[in-house]
């Protein structure tokens, strides 16, 4: 799973993968915490290096107190960032696609044309849609 996390402008390409572990700008790292209670205090073990921080959920980001300094941090995955970026800038997805079987000898002829469709999500905040169409 990936997520795109954002501080001070700056964004961080964060992968927790089973077999590889957690990267970070596909930077392979060694990273183990404790959560102390019920606070927001962790425990962070990051390299062989150790921090302390207190953590604080919000409804839209983290707040991130590291030796004096708060951080504001925003966390997406990855598809949920994406989508976002289209929409922030304009971009649709319009187009045509086309769809072949292996066998061409039992491919059969379809054709196919959606228009004005809502997006996958369902309609945006916007009234953004999408088209689609397929053809062969």
């Amino acid at each position: 799973m990936k997520y795109i996390a954002t501080v001070k402008d700056r964004e961080y390409t964060i992968e927790i993968d089973p077999d590889r572990g957690i990267l970070i700008d596909d930077v392979p790292q060694e990273i183990d915490f404790q959560r102390l209670g019920q606070s927001g205090f962790l425990s962070l073990l990051m390299n062989h290096r150790s921090v302390s921080a207190v953590v604080e959920e919000k409804n839209d980001h983290w707040d991130v107190l590291i030796q004096g300094e708060l951080y504001n941090v925003q966390v997406q995955d990855e598809r949920v960032y994406r989508l976002e970026r289209m929409r922030s800038t304009g971009a649709s997805v319009d187009g045509q696609a086309i769809a072949r079987s292996k066998d061409e000898a039992q491919a059969r002829p379809s054709r196919g044309y959606c228009s004005n469709m809502p997006s996958l999500c369902g309609h945006s905040p916007n009234g953004m849609t999408s088209n689609l169409a397929l053809s062969r």
